[in-house]
């Protein structure tokens, strides 16, 4: 559902995704692009929206992990919402730990993860999205 078709799309969907969860008890996962199709800088009404269905009880977005407003709102959101407990997500989101070197040759996902030597942990996503400088040292 896009609100480019029908601006009462988004309020539908919100009120769908609460009623999933929050009554039905049933786990909820929504690509959250979808409802800015048509639309042009569509990452702030992305992000806005995926703020709001996380308020309503999402309890996965299909979202762009790369994108670092996305990012910054999910990190921010549970700290807000008491997921975090000391923020200590949130404070590693915004810290730098392993950061990544691009060049055209090493910009897919595999090898930046490998360049990392990831170890299955967020901050080789996060690392993604800084394109710095990578150091295994990283915890």
């Amino acid at each position: 559902m896009t609100i480019s078709t029908d601006v009462n799309n988004a309020k539908e969907m919100l009120k769908a995704v609460d009623y999933i969860k929050n009554t039905l008890g049933i786990g909820t996962v929504l690509g959250v692009s979808n409802i800015s199709f048509g639309l042009p800088k569509r990452e702030a009404i992305n992000t806005a929206f995926f703020i709001t269905a996380l308020e309503h009880g999402l309890s996965a977005g299909i979202i762009n992990p790369l994108s670092e407003s996305m990012m910054n709102a999910y990190y921010s959101f549970n700290a807000l919402s008491g997921f975090d407990a000391n923020c200590t997500q949130y404070i590693e989101s915004v810290t730098d730990s392993c950061t990544v070197a691009f060049s055209p040759s090493e910009s897919d996902l595999k090898s930046a993860i490998i360049k990392c030597d990831y170890k299955g942990d967020e901050r080789g996503f996060r690392s993604l999205r800084k394109k710095s400088s990578c150091s295994n040292s990283a915890p």
